[in-house]
C-alpha cells in the first residue's frame, strides 16, 4: 500500500496518516526499516517514469496523446526537478557575457548611430 501511495504522488506526510499513523511516528519506522524505504523509492520512481513516459508522448510527433502540457510542464517540474531556469556561470578571468535580445538590438542600434554620425 505504501508504494501504491507513493506512486500517486503522495507525500510522506499523507502516506502515514492514509496507514493509520502519525508523520513523526512514521519517520521514526522509516529510519530503521529499509524495505520501508526502498516501497517508498519505487513508488517515487513509478510517478517519474510515468510523467516522462506522458511527456515523451506528448513531444513526439507520432504521439497521439492528449495530454494537458501546462500539466506535464508542472509535473515535470515538481517531480523531475525540471527547470526552465537557466543556470550559468563564469569566473574573474574569462567572465561570462549574456545579452538578452533588447540588449543586442540597443547596442546594434548605437553601433549604427556612431558609424552614421562620424560618416557624414
Amino acid at each position: 500500500m505504501i508504494e501504491k501511495l507513493a506512486s500517486l504522488g503522495c507525500t510522506e506526510y499523507e502516506i502515514a496518516y492514509a496507514i493509520g499513523y502519525t508523520p513523526q511516528h512514521f519517520s521514526t519506522i522509516k529510519k530503521k526499516d529499509q524495505l520501508l524505504r526502498e516501497a517508498i523509492d519505487r513508488g517515487s520512481n513509478t510517478i517519474k517514469v510515468a510523467i516522462r513516459r506522458a511527456q515523451l508522448k506528448v513531444a513526439l510527433p507520432e504521439g497521439d496523446y492528449n495530454g494537458n502540457v501546462s500539466m506535464l510542464i508542472w509535473l515535470g517540474k515538481q517531480y523531475l526537478r525540471q527547470s526552465d531556469h537557466l543556470k550559468l556561470s563564469g569566473d574573474e578571468e574569462e567572465p561570462l557575457v549574456v545579452n538578452t535580445l533588447a540588449d543586442f538590438v540597443k547596442n546594434a542600434a548605437a553601433k549604427k548611430e556612431k558609424s552614421g554620425s562620424s560618416g557624414t
